[in-house]
């Protein structure tokens, strides 16, 4: 590896990070103090069978929003890290991992990614709601653009609550390829819509999102995921249930 931002610290697996001009997203009346560290975001990359890893701790802007970015440099690839957080889900407001990440192989070859981001997290036992969605670009060299599921199982993207998988979106097997020079998008995807209305377990550790995939040689890769978590309010998820059992009913 050869170095991660100008921003790192002393430990070797910890990021800085700075404020990130022009994002938006949804917040709550839970209030954060402005320049609060917020929770730190555990980041695992392996590209071609190398593993490194590194902790990224984000800037408070207040209302529970925290604004995360680094950028890392290897043998053969870039990766630049920008994130969004709020962290009102205990509070009964809204848990999101926001990201906005850039990835260029410039190898000869073909290179293997495998990104992991966890979110600590703790809500209420019981159940919460969760959505989100997935988009990218791909962008070639003279040579075409290539971008592939690293094997005929393992999705692009997965959504994950406590290290356990509750949406898989870019399911395998998958290719994208553009012309010399050219561009193409990934189809949007989404779980969880009405984002969030996902009923899975409250997470009481994590929420993490996991990206796997093939870049060609001299190709970038821009992705952009959302991951929502809520506490529902008493009774939604009973009124949940019965909006499905009549959307069933109507399809019959």
């Amino acid at each position: 590896m050869k170095g991660i931002g100008n921003d790192m610290m002393a430990n070797p697996r910890t990021f800085g990070s700075c404020c990130l001009a022009g994002l938006a997203i949804l917040a709550t009346s839970s209030m954060a103090i402005a320049g609060d560290d917020g929770p730190t975001l555990e980041v695992d990359w392996t590209v071609d069978g190398v593993t490194n890893a590194g902790s990224l701790t984000g800037q408070g802007l207040g209302a529970g929003i925290y604004l995360y970015t680094a950028s890392t440099s290897g043998e053969g690839f870039d990766i630049n890290w920008s994130f969004t957080v709020t962290d009102n889900g205990s509070s009964g407001g809204f848990e999101i991992l926001a990201s906005s990440l850039g990835f260029a192989n410039s190898s000869l070859d073909n290179s293997t990614f495998e990104i992991a981001v966890m979110l600590p997290v703790t809500l209420n036992p019981g159940s919460a709601l969760y959505g989100g969605s997935f988009g990218g670009s791909l962008t070639g060299d003279g040579d075409g653009g290539f971008l592939s599921s690293i094997d005929g199982d393992v999705p692009l993207y997965s959504a994950l609550v406590d290290g356990s998988s509750i949406a898989d979106l870019g399911v395998a097997p998958f290719e994208l390829t553009t012309d010399p020079f050219g561009s193409a998008d990934l189809v949007a995807e989404g779980f969880g819509d009405p984002i969030p209305s996902l009923v899975a377990a409250a997470a009481q550790e994590s929420m993490s999102m996991e990206l796997n995939f093939i870049l060609g040689a001299g190709d970038t890769f821009a992705v952009t995921t959302s991951y929502v978590a809520q506490i529902p309010a008493p009774g939604a998820l009973a009124l949940l249930g019965i909006a499905g059992g009549m959307r069933r009913r109507r399809r019959s």
